[in-house]
């Protein structure tokens, strides 16, 4: 879990400093993605498959998310939902910090087939 307490605090530190930039940013004449692309994109939805939440997978097992998303229900987490359909995986813990609304889920089983969102070089990563 070290290792994931550091990729915690850099994925805080980013959004800390772009929001202002962000604030500025609009999508406009987009494109929709390619087949390939972006499929670590991930529904977390109940037990009804009704859509609760999004997030990202970050490795084999694990999906970043807000930590406002975890209630009490069931969660289950549809990957590949770009381009779809997409397959349901159980979540079967998850960790929460609240005060950054961060939260980590785990997959019932490890996703081979996916290849996770990349995250930054931390050596190249600036001093906080």
């Amino acid at each position: 879990m070290d290792g994931m307490t550091g990729v915690l605090l850099l994925l805080w530190a980013g959004v800390t400093a772009s929001t202002a930039v962000d604030l500025q940013k609009r999508i406009f004449n987009g494109h929709e993605c390619d087949k390939k692309e972006r499929l670590y994109h991930v529904k977390l939805t109940d037990e009804n498959n009704n859509l609760k939440c999004g997030g990202s997978l970050i490795s084999s097992q694990w999906i970043l998310t807000a930590a406002h998303c975890w209630t009490d229900e069931p969660r289950q987490a549809v990957l590949g939902v770009h381009p779809g359909p997409g397959r349901t995986m159980n979540v079967i813990k998850h960790h929460q910090f609240k005060k950054h609304d961060i939260m980590l889920l785990q997959l019932s089983e490890k996703v081979t087939d996916i290849e996770p969102v990349k995250l930054p070089n931390c050596s190249q990563a600036p001093e906080l």
